[in-house]
C-alpha cells in the first residue's frame, strides 16, 4: 500500500494540473503598443498586430493592464481593453467576434483595414467545414474596406500602390469614380461554392450590392440589383446609343436557383 501511494504521488506530481495552464489573450486592435510598465507613458517595446495571441502573466492592481508574453518571447504590458480572452477550443468564436467588431467600425484607416485582411488570411485556412465560407466572405469584405482610402489608378502613396499591385487579380478599377473595387464575380464564385449553406444568401447580397465599374456612376438603373423569388444572380443590360450619357433602357434578368 505504501509503495502504491508513493507511485501515485510521483505520477501526480509529474502531470501538470489544469489550473497551471496560463490564460491567453488575443490582440483585438491594430498596432497595439507593448509597454515596459503598466502606464501610457512607459517605454514602447514593440507593436502588436491584430490577432496576435499572447500568454497572460500578470494583471495590474487596477485591472486595466496585463503583463503578457508574445509568441517570440518578448514580455511587457498591454492595455486590457485592446485584448480579448482566447482559447484554442473557442478560437473560431473569438476570431469571428474580433473580425466582426473591426468590420463594423464606421471608419478604418488603410493600415487598420490591411491589417484586418492579413489577419483573416492567416487564420481562415484553420477554419474547417461549412464555417469556412463565412471567413472567406470576411476576407472579401476586409479587402473592400482596405480600398476605401485608395484613390486613383496609380495611387501616390507607395503603400497603396504596393497593395493594389499585390491584389490586382482580385480588383477592378472604376474610371469615372477613380476608385478600386473588389471584383463582384469573386463573391458570386464564393456563393456558388457554398450553395445550400445559410451564409450563401448573405454572400449573394454582397455580390449584388458591390460596385460596378464603368460609365454607370450617378445613374441609378445601371446599379439596379434585384432578387426574384429564389434567385441566384442578376444580369443587367444597359444599352446606350450614340454619345448619350444615359442608357436608353435597362433590362434586368433574374436567374432562379437550380
Amino acid at each position: 500500500m505504501i509503495l502504491a501511494a508513493v507511485i501515485v504521488g510521483v505520477l501526480l506530481s509529474a502531470t501538470p494540473a489544469q489550473n497551471d495552464v496560463q490564460p491567453q489573450r488575443i490582440v483585438a486592435a491594430s498596432n497595439v503598443r507593448l509597454r515596459g510598465e503598466p502606464q501610457t507613458t512607459a517605454d514602447e517595446l514593440t507593436r502588436l498586430a491584430l490577432g496576435t495571441v499572447l500568454t497572460q502573466l500578470e494583471t495590474s492592481a487596477d485591472g486595466t493592464w496585463y503583463r503578457v508574453q508574445t509568441p517570440d518571447g518578448k514580455s511587457g504590458w498591454v492595455f486590457s481593453n485592446l485584448t480579448e480572452p482566447f482559447s484554442e477550443r473557442e478560437s473560431t468564436v473569438v476570431y469571428r467576434r474580433v473580425i466582426q467588431s473591426r468590420l463594423k467600425a464606421e471608419t478604418l484607416s488603410f493600415s487598420d483595414a490591411s491589417d484586418l485582411f492579413q489577419f483573416i488570411e492567416r487564420i481562415a485556412p484553420r477554419i474547417q467545414g461549412p464555417g469556412r465560407a463565412e471567413f472567406d466572405l470576411f476576407r472579401l469584405r476586409a479587402l473592400h474596406r482596405s480600398l476605401d482610402q485608395i484613390m486613383g489608378y496609380e495611387p501616390k502613396d507607395p503603400a497603396h500602390r504596393d497593395w493594389i499591385n499585390k491584389h490586382e487579380d482580385s480588383l477592378v478599377y472604376s474610371e469615372p469614380a477613380g476608385h478600386w473595387l473588389v471584383r463582384a464575380d469573386l463573391y458570386w464564385e464564393l456563393e456558388t461554392r457554398n450553395r445550400g449553406n445559410p451564409i450563401a444568401e448573405e454572400i449573394a447580397w454582397d455580390a449584388a450590392t458591390t460596385g460596378i465599374p464603368g460609365e454607370c456612376e450617378g445613374y441609378i438603373p445601371c446599379y439596379s440589383q434585384c432578387f426574384c423569388s429564389r434567385t441566384r444572380a442578376i444580369s443587367i443590360s444597359t444599352p446606350t446609343a450614340g454619345t448619350q450619357k444615359k442608357p436608353l433602357s435597362t433590362s434586368i434578368t433574374c436567374y432562379k436557383k437550380s
